[in-house]
């Protein structure tokens, strides 16, 4: 591959800029109608996908994503919000690893992203209530996200609520039927009989900036598992229902002017069948220090645990199960690694060049955190089967910078550029016969424009 050929692609033709997508505007056309507008092209190199040095494991591809939105201003208490996407792609797509095929190239899909009613200031202007699709994003989004770096991104068909009886407090109801936009691009149909019910509630306590408990209760038929969270293999075949609880808590504060922190933790209990799910948990801690400087502004350490599975051989599931588990902000760029059964250290740092440029610079360590469980593929969210009977533990290293330019209010311009240091045990289990392990490179290029 001539990694150069594609650098000096970038570099010439595509300036960088921000990693998530900027907010529309809109304009307004009427006393009760704005429109908004977004277009996003994507090139996008991944190279050794699979972490075999072997053949079929490049791929070459333009994503682009297309967004038009309504806002109709209908009533004092009520509004309406309509928002079409149409999803393009072109390329050589060889990635067969996340349950896609080759077939998927060249291909487009028209949704509907968005579709909801929005009740305002009912009940002293203390009840907002948001009815259709949506999207939803809480604290951190290690539980709920947009996923809008995705190239398709995340919304779903919803109730929500939310209520704030005093200044310092607010409470939101969350019923989802998990539909939600499938932003792998597959064409299945989910299972109908697939509900999650959530209280997240916030409140503004000294000496916090953050201080949110939540609870998620998730009731999936058995037909749907295979879409949402596939079981521990080694402990059995669920072959039932799954009914999950979640208790979690995020906190973030400030120690002084200079150093900050934060901290989240859920604890999950419940059936995955006739299979206990037990003792899984998610831990994250975080230290940041902010220099001052315009250059170099920022250093972050995170340290991130997500349980494995204690023992192969009983009935008991321990392994962590994310909400919705598609995240790079948390597990990396290229997206490999499902946040299961992971220790991962993440170091941060980033800054100002010149007026308008930012760069960001990530550092993630991934080590398994159960020898007796496996790693658990992000895409497919099912076990990869690397790591049975693997002595090591050293999953590898990833390193993401991004850069920022943001050319105009309406037109920001990205770049991102990530690699994979395989570890230890990828050595151990993916080389064989005459395949050699290796890293994965990926590289991004992006522009998108508002409206």
């Amino acid at each position: 591959m001539k990694i150069a050929r594609y650098l000096i692609f970038i570099f010439v033709f595509v300036l960088p800029s921000n990693t998530y997508a900027q907010p529309a505007t809109g304009t307004q056309i009427a006393d009760f109608l704005t429109i908004d507008a977004e277009s996003r092209i994507r090139y996008e190199l991944m190279d050794n996908f699979d972490f075999n040095k072997n053949t079929n494991d490049h791929n070459n591809m333009v994503f682009m994503r297309s967004r038009l939105g309504f806002t109709f201003d209908m009533k004092k208490h009520v509004s309406m919000r309509l928002q079409l996407q149409d999803f393009r792609r072109w390329g050589d797509f060889n990635d067969t690893t996340g349950g896609n095929s080759s077939n998927l190239s060249d291909r487009a899909d028209l949704t509907l992203r968005e579709g909801y009613i929005d009740l305002l200031d009912l009940w002293d202007n203390q009840i907002n209530i948001r009815l259709g699709r949506q999207p939803i994003f809480k604290g951190e989004e290690r539980v709920f996200t947009d996923l809008d770096w995705n190239n398709i991104g995340l919304t779903h068909d919803a109730a929500t609520m939310s209520y704030k009886p005093k200044a310092k407090q607010k409470y939101d109801l969350i019923f989802i039927a998990v539909e939600e936009n499938d932003n792998q691009f597959n064409t299945s149909t989910l299972d109908d009989d697939a509900y999650l019910w959530s209280l997240y509630s916030e409140f503004d306590l000294k000496p916090f900036t953050k201080f949110e408990p939540y609870y998620i209760f998730q009731d999936y038929d058995s037909a749907t598992l295979a879409n949402h969270m596939p079981q521990v293999t080694s402990s059995g075949a669920a072959g039932d229902d799954a009914q999950i609880h979640t208790l979690g808590l995020l906190a973030t504060g400030n120690l002084g002017s200079r150093f900050n922190w934060g901290f989240e933790g859920n604890y999950q209990f419940g059936k995955f069948g006739t299979y206990d799910l037990t003792g899984a948990y998610l831990l994250h801690g975080k230290l940041g220090y902010k220099t001052g400087w315009n250059l170099l502004d920022r250093f972050d350490i995170n340290y991130d645990v997500y349980s494995g599975d204690r023992n192969s051989s009983d009935r008991e599931i321990n392994t962590y199960q994310p909400i919705f588990p598609y995240f790079y902000k948390h597990m990396g760029l290229i997206r490999w690694f499902a946040m299961k059964n992971m220790n991962v250290i993440k170091l941060s740092t980033g800054g100002n060049l010149g007026k308008k440029w930012q760069w960001d610079l990530d550092w993630y360590r991934f080590q398994r955190e159960r020898r007796e469980d496996d790693i658990f593929d992000a895409v497919t969210k099912s076990r990869t089967g690397w790591l049975v009977g693997v002595p090591s533990d050293d999953i590898g290293q990833t390193v993401d910078l991004f850069l920022t330019y943001p050319w105009k209010d309406n037109v920001t311009f990205t770049n991102t550029y990530s690699y994979i240091f395989a570890g230890k045990a990828v050595e151990q289990g993916r080389a064989n016969g005459n395949n050699t392990y290796g890293g994965v490179l990926n590289i991004q290029s992006q522009i998108e424009v508002n409206f």
